[in-house]
């Protein structure tokens, strides 16, 4: 599962779906659905909620069955959003970076010589970008305790040094070299969001290439 919105590898979206409505019917021919259940939907509009009681669990199964290919796509990208967004929210801190120390080394030796530091989405961060609602911008929640808000720009670099099958690709880039043709009017942006990402131990700081010998 991919964490940052809207970044999911080729033909993931098709494969679940097609699993998922497989596991519906079969749980129509053979379930036991006679149960009657409370639903609680947050709509994400200001905190707004839908909530119904009572619910034949059947009477459920059979709505989504029967919905068009759009609806049931959009109901499985708001269910797949909410369960990433409950994981983050619940995670214990912890750190990205594969070695947070020589990630620090890194940077250092990046500012010693007044040029951008090369970085890479950290391989054991699982960040978050979510929209909130048009008012608030955008969160990037990186476990339960740090969170970072982000504007629509800032969002922007975000998801493309972050991307993990779009963007960046998790591969290693600059913010003064990579950036996209899109992005470049965002560059002083992206070199202070970058440092901040680095704090927060979802991206790190590869070392300089070594000095080429002396003759």
């Amino acid at each position: 599962v991919a964490y940052v919105e809207g970044d999911l590898p080729v033909g993931f979206l098709e494969t679940v779906e097609k699993r998922t409505k497989a596991l519906l019917k079969r749980l129509l021919r053979i379930g036991h659905l006679d149960q009657k259940v409370d639903v609680i939907l947050g709509t994400g509009e200001g905190g707004k909620r839908l909530e119904a009681k009572g619910v034949p669990a059947r009477l459920l199964l059979e709505a989504v069955h029967s919905s068009s290919e759009d609806s049931f796509r959009n109901a499985l990208l708001w269910t797949l959003g909410a369960l990433r967004l409950r994981q983050r929210l619940e995670i214990a801190p912890t750190v990205g970076m594969n070695d947070p120390i020589a990630s620090i080394s890194n940077f250092a030796a990046w500012e010693k010589l007044g040029q951008e530091p090369t970085y890479r989405r950290s391989l054991n961060a699982r960040p978050l970008l979510v929209r909130t609602n048009k008012e608030a911008g955008w969160v990037l929640i990186v476990d339960s305790e740090q969170k970072l808000v982000l504007d629509d720009a800032e969002a922007k670099v975000a998801k493309w040094c972050l991307g993990k099958f779009s963007g960046a690709n998790g591969k290693r880039f600059q913010v003064d070299k990579d950036l996209p043709r899109n992005l470049e009017t965002h560059a002083e942006v992206a070199s202070k969001l970058c440092r901040d990402l680095f704090r927060l131990g979802v991206l790190e700081v590869l070392p300089p290439p070594p000095k080429a010998p002396s003759t």
